[in-house]
């Protein structure tokens, strides 16, 4: 089981622009360093080869992308309304992954996002 394919809505379109994005102060990504976020919006950017065009959104290829390890049986995103339920769900009917974006996205997980030391919350005493 995958919790959170969408790395905190970063891959969804929610986030599409990093200058608009301000988060409650009782959202958990608020107490995050801004490197996390600025981080996070550079792996955005090298992912989004996955969408557009092709006929599916960053969110769906996600989630076909997590599904797409042979161990993953299902993935649980984060759903607030029925607009993400109805573009989730629909990740099985748009044009899946072709084998160079998974090779790629499998090479970019494994060599660039894994490998980097993620930015932990900021503490307060």
């Amino acid at each position: 089981l995958a919790r959170v394919p969408h790395a905190s809505e970063i891959l969804t379109d929610q986030f599409a622009d990093q200058a608009t994005v301000e988060f409650d102060p009782s959202d958990h990504r608020a107490h995050r360093k801004q490197e996390w976020l600025d981080r996070a919006f550079h792996k955005r950017g090298l992912v989004l080869f996955v969408a557009g065009e092709t006929g599916r959104t960053l969110a769906q290829a996600a989630i076909q992308f997590a599904l797409a390890e042979p161990s993953i049986a299902a993935v649980l995103p984060n759903i607030v309304n029925a607009g993400q339920l109805r573009e989730y769900a629909a990740a099985t009917e748009v044009p899946p992954l072709a084998e160079d974006e998974l090779a790629e996205l499998t090479r970019l997980y494994d060599e660039e996002f894994a490998a980097l030391e993620e930015i932990q919350p900021q503490r307060t005493a």
